[in-house]
C-alpha cells in the first residue's frame, strides 16, 4: 500500500514540474534564434518523458530527461536545467533508484536556490520529501515537506500547498498519527475543490479510501474509492484507474466479497499489463495472493505471491518483495509446508534488515552531527557562565555552612518528633490489641451458636431432599409427555414451513423478474427484504404503448396473510391496467379499490380497514416527458438539482385513505409532474424508516432515511441499491426486522 501512495505522490509532483516547464520561458515575437529553437526541442523531450512516465516506462523516461540535461549543459540555461533535473529525479524515483533520485533532487534544489525561484524550491522540497517517504525515512520526509509547506504558505501558492499537504498526510498516516493525517487530507481536499483539480482530488479520494479501509470502515472507503475512480476516468489517468481497482479489490477481499474482489483485481491486472506498469505488477500480484489466501486457496496464493516476489526482486522493489515473502511464509504455513514457511520467513526478515539497517546507520550519523552542534553551543554557554560561578563560589561556601547548621537543627527536631510519635503509637497499639482480644472471645461464642443452628438446618435439608426425590419422579413423567408433544409440534412446523416455502416460489413467480423490470426501467434498483419467508410488500411494472407504468404496494400485515394480499393486488393490477388500458393513475386506484372490496366480500361493517393495502401508481409519458401519479397512504421522494446545482429532496404526500374499506371513500387525486433529466424517484414501504436499530435502538425515521438517500444519490443508480441495503443491515444490527422492506429507485 505504501508503494502505491508513493506513485500517487510522484504523479502529482510530475504535473507540478510540467506546469513550470510549460510556463518557464516566455515566447518572443519575430524570428527565433537557434538557442530558442534548442529550448523548444528540449521542452518537447521533457514532455515526451512525462508521457512515457505515465505509461510506466520509467527507464526510458529517465533516459530522455538525461538527454535533455546534456543538451542544456551546452546552452547554459539554468532554468531549463532545473526542470530536466526535476524530471530525472522523478523518473529515477519511479524506477526505484532512490540514490540517483536524491542526487538529482539535491542538484535541483541548489539551482532553484541560486535562481531564487521559490515555486521550484517548493516543488523540489516536495520531491525530496516523497523520496524519503518512499524510503520510510519519515523524519527527513517531514523535514523537507514542512519546509516546502512553509514556503508555499509564505507565497500563498494554493496549488503547491495542496500538493504538499497531501504528501504530509501520507507521511503522518505511516507514522500512525491518523488525526493529523486526516487534517492534512481534508485541508488539501478543500484546496482541490477551490482549484477544481480533478487529478489531485482523485489522489486524495484514494488516500482517504486507504485510510478508511485500514480502520475497516467499509462504507466510507468504498465511497472514496468510487469518487477516485470517477475522477481518474474523467482525466484519462489509466495508472490511477488501475490502482483504484487494486484497492477496491483488496477492500472486497477484506469484506469477504471474493467474487467482486476477483473482478476488480482482474481489471487492475489487465490495465497494468496494458501500460507495462512494472512496479504496479508487483503490487497487483501481491494483492491477488492476499485474495486467494483469504479464500483459503493457498496453492494459488503461493503462485501469485511467487510472481510478486521475483518481479519485485527483479526491479529492486525491496519493500514489496518483503511483503510477498511474508505472504508466502504465511501461505506455506497454512498449507502445512513448514520448510517453505521457514525459508520465506528468513527471506522476509533478511529483506527487512536490508531495507532498514542502512537507514538506521544514516539516522545515527545525522543524530551524532546534530548532537555535536549542540555540544559546541553548550560549551560556549558553559564558558560564559564559568566566570559567574567563580564569583559566586565564596558566597556559596558561606551559604553551605549556614545550610549545614539549619539542616542539623531540623534533624534534631525531626528525631525528637519521631520519638514522641512512636511512643504514642505503641500505647495506642496496646489498647487496640486488648480490644481485639475481647472481640475474638465474643466471636467464639457466636460461632458455637451458629454451629448448632447449622446442624439443625442440615437435618431439615435431609428431609427436604427426600421430598424433592419424590417430586422428581413425577417431573420425569411430565417431561416424557412434553418430549412427545415436542416431536408432534416439530413435524407440524416442518409441514407448515414447507407450505410457506412453496408459497414463496409462487409469489416470486408473480412478481416481475429483474430482466423484465430493467427492460422497462434500465436505470433502476430494487431493495426487497420480506420480514418472513413471504411478504406483503410488492412491486409491479408494465409497458403499454407510450406509457411506462410502475406500482409499489404495502399490504395489510406480513408473512402468509400479507403474501396472499400482495398476490391479489398483482392480479387485480393486471386486470385493471391491461384490460382497461392506461387512462389516469387515479382511475387505476379507484377501480382497484372497487375490485378489491368486491373480491374480499367484506363484513357489514363498511368502515373495517383490516383488509387492504397502501399503494402508489406512477405513469410515465415518454412523449410528453411527464409523470402522473396517484397514491393511497404511500408517500415517495424526488431528488433533483436546483438552479445552482445543489441536490434537493422533495416529498410527495399521498391521499390519506387506503385501497380497501375506510371511513372516507372519495375518488383518489390525480397529479402530474414535469420530468427533467437526472431526476431520481424513490418509492418505498414503511418497513425501512420504521426499523429499530442504531446505538440507541430507536426507529430509523424518515429524516435519517432522507439523509441516506441524499448521501447516495450521486452514485450510479445500480450501486445505490447495494449501498442502501448495506446501510439498512448495519442500522438493524442484531435487532429483529419488524416489517417487510421494499425500496424502488428509478432515474430519468
Amino acid at each position: 500500500m505504501r508503494n502505491q501512495f508513493s506513485r500517487y505522490l510522484l504523479v502529482i509532483i510530475l504535473f507540478a514540474a510540467l506546469t513550470h516547464i510549460a510556463g518557464g520561458e516566455p515566447i518572443n515575437s519575430g524570428p527565433q534564434s537557434p538557442l530558442r529553437n534548442d529550448s523548444v526541442g528540449i521542452l518537447k523531450l521533457l514532455r515526451n518523458a512525462d508521457s512515457i512516465l505515465r505509461k510506466g516506462e520509467h527507464q526510458k523516461s529517465l533516459n530522455l530527461a538525461d538527454s535533455a540535461f546534456h543538451l542544456l549543459s551546452k546552452l547554459g540555461n539554468k532554468r531549463l536545467e532545473l526542470r530536466s533535473l526535476q524530471m530525472s529525479g522523478i523518473s529515477a524515483s519511479s524506477s526505484g533508484d532512490f540514490s540517483k533520485a536524491l542526487d538529482f533532487h539535491y542538484k535541483s534544489l541548489q539551482i532553484a536556490e541560486e535562481l531564487r525561484d521559490t515555486s521550484s524550491m517548493i516543488t523540489v522540497l516536495n520531491d525530496l520529501g516523497v523520496v524519503f517517504y518512499t524510503k520510510s525515512t519519515y523524519p527527513k520526509a517531514l523535514e523537507f515537506l514542512l519546509r516546502g509547506f512553509r514556503l508555499a504558505t509564505s507565497v500563498k501558492d494554493t496549488s503547491l500547498m495542496m500538493t504538499t499537504l497531501h504528501s504530509l498526510g501520507l507521511v503522518e498516516m505511516q507514522k500512525g498519527d491518523t488525526a493529523q493525517s486526516l487534517n492534512y487530507f481534508h485541508t488539501a481536499y478543500r484546496y482541490g475543490l477551490i482549484l477544481d483539480d480533478k487529478r489531485t482530488l482523485a489522489l486524495l479520494n484514494n488516500a482517504l479510501g486507504n485510510y478508511y479501509m485500514s480502520i475497516n470502515d467499509v462504507e466510507y472507503a468504498l465511497s472514496e474509492y468510487t469518487q477516485a475512480l470517477t475522477r481518474f476516468t474523467e482525466v484519462n489517468d489509466i495508472v490511477g484507474v488501475s490502482r483504484v481497482y487494486n484497492n477496491i479489490g483488496l477492500l472486497y477481499s477484506q469484506m469477504g466479497a471474493f467474487s467482486k474482489s476477483r473482478k476488480s483485481l482482474g481489471e487492475s491486472l489487465r490495465l497494468k499489463l496494458e501500460i507495462n506498469d512494472q512496479r504496479g505488477l508487483c503490487s497487483i500480484y501481491h494483492s491477488m495472493g492476499v485474495l486467494y489466501q483469504r479464500m483459503g486457496d493457498y496453492t494459488k496464493s503461493i503462485e501469485w505471491g511467487t510472481k510478486s516476489y521475483f518481479k519485485s526482486r527483479q526491479i529492486g522493489a525491496l519493500r514489496t518483495a518483503e511483503l510477498a515473502a511474508t505472504l508466502l511464509s504465511e501461505s506455506y504455513e497454512k498449507k502445512g509446508d513448514l520448510a517453505g514457511a521457514m525459508t520465506y520467513l528468513k527471506v522476509a526478515r533478511n529483506l527487512h534488515d536490508s531495507i532498514f539497517s542502512n537507514e538506521n546507520s544514516r539516522q545515527m550519523v545525522e543524530s551524532e552531527l546534530i548532537w555535536n552542534q549542540e555540544v559546541k553551543q553548550i560549551e560556549k554557554r558553559v564558558e560564559q557562565e564559568k566566570n559567574k560561578i567563580i564569583d559566586k563560589e565564596h558566597n556559596n561556601q558561606l551559604v553551605m555552612v549556614r545550610n549545614f547548621f539549619v539542616a542539623l537543627s531540623l534533624l534534631i527536631f525531626l528525631l525528637t518528633t519521631f520519638m514522641v510519635l512512636y511512643y504514642r503509637r505503641k500505647i495506642k497499639a496496646a489498647k487496640i490489641l486488648e480490644s481485639q482480644y475481647s472481640e475474638i472471645e465474643k466471636q467464639k461464642e457466636e460461632i458455637a451458636a451458629q454451629r448448632d443452628e447449622i446442624e439443625d438446618q442440615r437435618n431439615a435439608l435431609a428431609d427436604l431432599a427426600w421430598e424433592l426425590q419424590q417430586k422428581n419422579e413425577v417431573t420425569t413423567t411430565h417431561r416424557d409427555e412434553l418430549w412427545t408433544q415436542r416431536d408432534v409440534l416439530s413435524t407440524q412446523k416442518k409441514e407448515i414451513t414447507d407450505s410457506i416455502e412453496y408459497a414463496k416460489r409462487i409469489q416470486a413467480a408473480a412478481l416481475p423478474n429483474q430482466e423484465v423490470f430493467t427492460q422497462i426501467f434500465p436505470d433502476s434498483f430494487i431493495v426487497y427484504k420480506p420480514k418472513s419467508i413471504v411478504g406483503g410488500d410488492f412491486y409491479w411494472v408494465a409497458k403499454i404503448g407510450k406509457y411506462k407504468v410502475l406500482a409499489v404496494g404495502d399490504c395489510t400485515g406480513h408473512g402468509v396473510p400479507g403474501g396472499f394480499m400482495s398476490m391479489l393486488g398483482i392480479a387485480l393490477l393486471n386486470e385493471v391496467v391491461k384490460r382497461e388500458e392506461v387512462r389516469t393513475a387515479s382511475q387505476v386506484l379507484d377501480e382497484l379499490r372497487d375490485y378489491l372490496i368486491s373480491s374480499l366480500q367484506p363484513s357489514h361493517d363498511e368502515t373495517d380497514p383490516s383488509d387492504g393495502m397502501d399503494l402508489v401508481v406512477a405513469i410515465i409519458d415518454e412523449e410528453l416527458n411527464s409523470m402522473q401519479y396517484a397514491s393511497a397512504n404511500m408517500p415517495f421522494y424526488l431528488i433533483r438539482n436546483d438552479e445552482g446545482g445543489i441536490p434537493r429532496l422533495k416529498d410527495f404526500l399521498p391521499d390519506r385513505m387506503p385501497i380497501g374499506n375506510y371511513q372516507i371513500m372519495r375518488p383518489f387525486t390525480n397529479n402530474t409532474i414535469d420530468l427533467l433529466p437526472g431526476d431520481i424517484f424513490y418509492f418505498f414501504s414503511d418497513g425501512f424508516p420504521d426499523q429499530f436499530g442504531g446505538s440507541e435502538e430507536k426507529k430509523l425515521c424518515p429524516g435519517r432515511f432522507k439523509q441516506m438517500l441524499l448521501s447516495f444519490h450521486d452514485r450510479p443508480i445500480i450501486l445505490q441499491g447495494d449501498l442502501l441495503s448495506d446501510s439498512f443491515m448495519r442500522w438493524k444490527g442484531d435487532k429483529i426486522q419488524i416489517d417487510d422492506v421494499l425500496v424502488v429507485g428509478i432515474q430519468i
